[in-house]
Formats: structure tokens, C-alpha cells, sequence
């Protein structure tokens, strides 16, 4: 689904009279949403190396949709795959995506 065909659903929906207020609304929670991640990514510490990875929490709920979860993974040894030669991969924050029991239900 595109950015076009989400806006005019949520127009539908919503019975909006146009497509820029759904547009506005639409952008407004992503808005929203992300202040709420950057937030709470702040308070995620990369972890150094030798320390374990941070488990994800839940820092965004969605209702009846899902839940955001950030966490960070550890610095590890990688492997390039054109050459096969080692690499440091370095610590990084994570966000994932986890929907709901009852979206999964319905699907």
C-alpha cells in the first residue's frame, strides 16, 4: 500500500472532506511516533564491546495494531561475503515491529 492509497483509506475512514487533512492527520501520528522513538532512543546506551546486546522494550504501543520495541545489538566480527575477510561490525540501536495478537488473528 502506498503513501496515496493509505491517505485516500484514511479519508474513507475517517469520512474526511479532503485528502491534504488526511494527508496532515496521517503525517501528524508518524510525527507523533517518531518523537516518541528519537525520545526514548536517547536513553538506549550502545552497549561497548565485551557487553551484552540491550534487549528491546516497548517504547511506542500502537493500539489494537502493535508495539515498537528499540534495543541495541553488541559490536561483533563480521565477515565480508565478497572476500570472506573479517570486519568489525560496530554497535548500532535497533527498532522493530511487532503487530498485535488480535491483527495477527485476523490475518
Amino acid at each position: 500500500m502506498s503513501k496515496i492509497e493509505l491517505v485516500e483509506a484514511l479519508q474513507q475512514e475517517l469520512g474526511l472532506e479532503s485528502k491534504a487533512e488526511a494527508a496532515r492527520t496521517l503525517d501528524a501520528v508518524g510525527a507523533v511516533y517518531l518523537k516518541v522513538l528519537k525520545k526514548a532512543a536517547k536513553g538506549i546506551k550502545k552497549p561497548k564491546k565485551g557487553e551484552a546486546a540491550v534487549k528491546p522494550s516497548v517504547v511506542a504501543p500502537l493500539p489494537g495494531v502493535g508495539n515498537f520495541y528499540l534495543g541495541a545489538s553488541a559490536p561483533r566480527k563480521g565477515r565480508n561475503p565478497l572476500d570472506g575477510s573479517s570486519v568489525n561490525v560496530k554497535a548500532k540501536k535497533k527498532i522493530s515491529f511487532k503487530a498485535a495478537p488480535s491483527i495477527a488473528a485476523k490475518l
